[in-house]
């Protein structure tokens, strides 16, 4: 009685166990069929789509969005399709489109209006909130639909978070992003500041300069052989009136002050506009903006992205979060997004990658050729160990035959992380060590239930 009761639970465990294997692979073969789903084009139809009966035309004009599935007693043409035949249609583009936010940067802003971009690898629509989506405001799109802008003014001292809103033209939605950024407009009363006492601790508080610059870095794609117009904002952050003078680095001839010289009253802020000559080349043009007041000075870097005016593609250069600082020696990782504008037809682009410094020098380049189709998105690693710590662009131009498209990102490379960068990483690294062992256990205890239970 005992050996039947036993040949007993082990057939029902196995029949158990067999009930979780069927179910998981049939999750399995549902997941993959829906993933399946995919458009049909011109180039691969015929060898995806299965006719089995009823000897069916199917042309290529007409199944670019579709996949055939089932009996197919007809044509298949877009008049019929849809409400005659047993076709499944699937949509060609079920993914988000990738939100990166280039402007405001998580920093702390000393006057009250902070520029606004935003990029999409797709084209889409942008719209940005400062109240977690309870008031929506919208952004001038560019003609691709890629680069969103706009600017924030009027902006009190406080902390903020700016919100992305995006979704691509098939409706794919991506609500996830947003970047914090704290105005802090200094008043009319002078910052005070104090020295260190002693030897060997060393060290007050730093000196303020009396006065802060905005926006801290700028970038500006224009057409060659045009002229663009651009500004800076100067405050005067001290209770008496003072002399600014201008002057620009490494960009001379490009970029044109109307004013190297302008006089602020105390706590106030002052926009002095330049002009953008864009060069005879096509680049991506780096440098300064020096700012000075008396022995005292502040820097603007500068980005200028000048691209060609026929443009068959568009390029967006993408840097994650986590790497805009990076740690001296680590590797740069970047996404590439290629999308041909106007005729789609395959073309081989060459495309050219290069770190560059704000003092105009290249401290790497390469560059590979590759097809491209409509579009094409990659992940790029870039070797860092030989560049010293600094502010920096990664930069990309796209070469064709009829023109060069261009986009660059800035990114910076420090000796070490700041404390709670740091800790932050040593708590993830815990947070998985812990779940790991955690799965690891549950793995055992599961195992000696079960053969607890066989010998039972």
């Amino acid at each position: 009685m005992f050996l039947l009761l036993n040949v007993y639970n082990k057939n029902n465990l196995k029949m158990e166990n067999k009930k979780k294997f069927l179910l998981v692979i049939s999750l399995v073969l549902i997941f993959y069929s829906i993933l399946l789903v995919s458009p049909i084009g011109s180039e691969n139809y015929n060898t995806s789509v299965a006719i089995s009966s009823g000897g069916g035309n199917i042309s290529s004009d007409n199944q670019s969005q579709i996949i055939v599935v089932g009996l197919i007693s007809g044509n298949a043409s877009s008049g019929n399709y849809s409400t005659h035949l047993g076709f499944l249609q699937g949509s060609s583009d079920l993914l988000p489109p990738r939100v990166t936010i280039v402007n405001p940067l998580e920093a702390t802003y000393g006057v009250n209006s902070v520029s606004i971009q935003i990029n999409l690898n797709e084209a889409g629509y942008c719209e940005y909130s400062l109240d977690a989506g309870v008031t929506n405001h919208t952004l001038t799109a560019d003609a691709s639909n890629l680069v969103f802008t706009g600017t924030l003014s009027g902006l009190s001292n406080g902390n903020y978070i700016l919100n992305a809103y995006c979704n691509d033209s098939s409706g794919n939605k991506n609500y996830t992003e947003s970047v914090s950024f704290t105005i802090s407009v200094a008043s009319s009363t002078p910052s005070t500041t104090s020295s260190g006492g002693g030897g060997g601790g060393g060290g007050g508080v730093a000196e303020s300069l009396g006065f802060s610059v905005n926006p801290e870095s700028y970038s500006k794609t224009i057409v060659l052989n045009r002229t663009d117009y651009g500004g800076i904002f100067i405050t005067n952050e001290e209770s008496v009136e003072r002399a600014y003078d201008i002057n620009i680095e490494v960009l001379e001839g490009i970029l044109i002050f109307d004013k190297t010289s302008v006089t602020i009253p105390p706590g106030k802020t002052k926009n002095v506009g330049f002009r953008i000559y864009a060069p005879s080349n096509p680049g991506i043009y780096t440098g300064k903006i020096i700012v000075t007041a008396g022995s005292k000075k502040a820097e603007v870097l500068v980005t200028i992205n000048v691209r060609t005016e026929k443009s068959l593609y568009d390029v967006l250069l993408s840097i994650p979060k986590s790497m805009r600082t990076l740690l001296i020696g680590r590797t740069l990782k970047a996404q590439v997004d290629l999308l041909q504008m106007g005729l789609k037809e395959k073309m081989d682009v060459v495309i050219k990658y290069f770190i560059k410094g704000f003092d105009g020098k290249i401290y790497l380049s390469e560059s590979e050729t590759i097809m491209v189709y409509e579009k094409k998105s990659f992940e790029r690693e870039f070797h860092t160990q030989d560049i010293a710590p600094g502010d920096y662009i990664l930069g990309v131009e796209v070469i064709y035959p009829s023109g060069v498209a261009v986009a660059s990102s800035q990114f910076k490379i420090v000796e070490k992380l700041g404390v709670f960068r740091c800790n932050f990483f040593l708590i993830i690294l815990s947070i998985s060590l812990i779940a790991l062992l955690l799965f690891f256990w549950l793995i055992i205890k599961r195992y000696k239930k079960i053969r607890l239970h066989r010998h039972k």
